[in-house]
């Protein structure tokens, strides 16, 4: 009949190019314990079927089963925590990376997914380090643990470790019975990428009244660049200002003060108000003892006026003024001693061409 049919076509499109995706995250490059988890989201090229959290691979850490789609079939949003997060232990720093393996995902055509890239387009792990790091603080004095005004000011060394930590402000440092007189930063170190990373601050004090002195440095008044706050500085700076000489020193023990004896042996105790951490200095005849810092002192002497000094010097330095005992040594008997007087009768006894008695 020479009917001719009508023309019928099929078409269809080839599809083989493959997804890519790349994984971006809120948290900077080092983050803390306030900022984890970290979130991450996946944004790929073009839809997929199949992204779920098993996709995600994690070193140093664990992806959470929580998905959430931004836009639909494209980009997701998911958590990971650092392997050490909620480890109060855990002070240190530790590197996450958070990648997605070729062919875990596939689009309409049945397409798998490229390897993730990260941030600046390498394909490559997105990285972040999880830091708990803190800034800390240290404190140190050469000043002796008690001290007087030959010390005056007290002279303290703050020491502040840590990436890129603020300035430590003079309000912030908590002192007792003292006043700052001088603060100033002396030094500072940084590390390979030009961060600073050490600092050191000089600090005078000057002490309000005689008393134990501290100085510290409280808890988070500092903060490093992940966010991390300083513990309070341990130990504090303890030092006891003291510019008060002993009191009321005292020599006791024999000979007493200028007795006539013929032993020639001495014994004699130092006694002041506050014997803690005292040293003595005694004298002999006017030669200084130098193997005896203690409050006791005994020996043996010569015949004829003898006299010991002692003076004493407190923890903190300060040293009274001396005190004296002076006794006499005479153990020769009298010489050419006579009687005169009535023989058989209570008379006078006479004494001549003789010495007295010690």
């Amino acid at each position: 009949a020479g009917n001719v049919s009508e023309t019928s076509s099929i078409s269809w499109r080839l599809d083989t190019k493959r997804p890519t995706v790349t994984l971006t995250s809120t948290a900077s490059g080092h983050f803390n314990r306030k900022a984890a988890p970290m979130e991450v989201t996946a944004t790929f090229s073009e839809e997929v079927t199949n992204f779920t959290y098993e996709c995600v691979t994690v070193k140093t850490g664990t992806v959470s089963n929580e998905v959430e789609t931004v836009e639909e079939k494209k980009v997701f949003k998911f958590w990971v925590y650092p392997e050490h997060y909620g480890v109060p232990t855990f002070i240190d720093e530790e590197t996450v990376s958070v990648s997605i393996d070729e062919n875990k995902v596939w689009d309409y055509a049945g397409n798998g997914n490229e390897a993730s890239r990260n941030e600046q387009g390498e394909q490559a792990p997105l990285t972040r380090v999880y830091d708990t790091k803190s800034p800390i603080v240290t404190l140190s004095s050469e000043t002796p643990d008690n001290f007087n005004a030959s010390f005056v000011p007290l002279k303290v060394t703050i020491g502040v470790t840590g990436k890129g930590v603020t300035e430590l402000l003079q309000e912030s440092i908590v002192i007792t019975n003292g006043v700052v007189s001088k603060f100033e930063k002396i030094d500072e170190k940084r590390g390979d990428d030009d961060v600073i990373t050490e600092k050191t601050y000089a600090l005078e004090v000057m002490p309000t009244k005689e008393a134990l002195i501290t100085v510290v440095v409280p808890e988070s008044v500092l903060t490093n660049m992940t966010g991390n706050t300083n513990p309070a500085s341990e130990p504090p700076v303890r030092k006891t200002y003291d510019n008060t000489a002993p009191q009321n020193l005292a020599i006791n023990g024999e000979p007493a003060q200028n007795k006539v004896t013929a032993a020639t042996t001495f014994d004699f105790e130092a006694t002041a108000d506050d014997l803690t951490a005292m040293k003595f200095h005694w004298t002999l005849n006017g030669v200084a003892v130098t193997d005896n810092e203690t409050s006791k002192y005994s020996g043996t002497v010569e015949k004829g006026t003898n006299w010991v000094t002692v003076s004493a010097t407190d923890a903190a330095g300060n040293t009274c003024a001396e005190v004296k005992r002076t006794w006499v040594v005479d153990f020769e008997p009298p010489e050419n001693l006579t009687l005169s007087g009535m023989p058989g009768k209570m008379g006078e006894i006479v004494v001549t061409n003789g010495t007295d008695f010690a």
